[in-house]
């Protein structure tokens, strides 16, 4: 039988989103947000990255904040143990 991983508390996943709560609020559109919602990839979205002519940081970046409809300058501001959540997030969307 297959070891399975508990879900992290700071992730709630519903039908085609997760909620990620973050370590540390973060501004968005001038409001401080202590969670973010991700929508589930489409294939459109992973279509939409490989055609980006960035490095791989800038992509994700875009990438990321395309699935959270915030703007890759409000994705950078985050603490990088905030990134690794919502990359976590992604993941668990595509494993």
């Amino acid at each position: 039988m297959a070891k399975t991983e508990a879900t992290p508390d700071y992730l709630k996943k519903g039908d085609g989103h997760t909620v990620i709560t973050l370590n540390r609020a973060v501004k968005i559109n001038g409001i401080d947000a202590n969670q973010l919602t991700m929508r589930e990839p489409t294939v459109a979205d992973q279509l939409a990255s490989e055609k980006m002519n960035a490095e791989d940081g800038e992509a994700d970046c875009t990438y990321i904040a395309n699935l959270c409809g915030i703007t890759p300058d409000e994705i950078k501001s985050l603490t990088l143990r905030d990134f690794k959540r919502l990359k976590e997030a992604f993941e668990g969307f595509i494993d």
